[in-house]
């Protein structure tokens, strides 16, 4: 995914910081997969809304296609479940 949009990302220094931010989302959704706790698979499917969500975001940008329909709810529905999830956590 990176590399095809990589090659449309100018100037060239923000293809190193795309990767960098990449590199970070992919350790939290490897942290959402890898835990062992209480409504595992609501942080699986959150964090897989956050990862689809910025990967758009990052597709529109390079690709100069709007993308809005797409990030917005798959992040406020992220967002939203985290929320959720932190309260159960607080309540517990």
């Amino acid at each position: 995914y990176l590399m095809h949009i990589l090659p449309s990302v100018e100037p060239e220094a923000f293809r190193y910081a795309i990767v960098a931010y990449a590199a970070i989302i992919v350790v939290m959704a490897s942290g959402a997969i890898l835990q062992e706790r209480p409504y595992r698979a609501w942080y699986i499917v959150a964090a897989t809304l956050f990862v689809f969500s910025d990967g758009a975001i990052a597709y529109g940008m390079a690709m100069g296609q709007p993308t809005t329909l797409v990030v917005m709810p798959t992040y406020y529905a992220a967002q939203a479940i985290f929320t959720v999830l932190y309260m159960l956590r607080k309540k517990a």
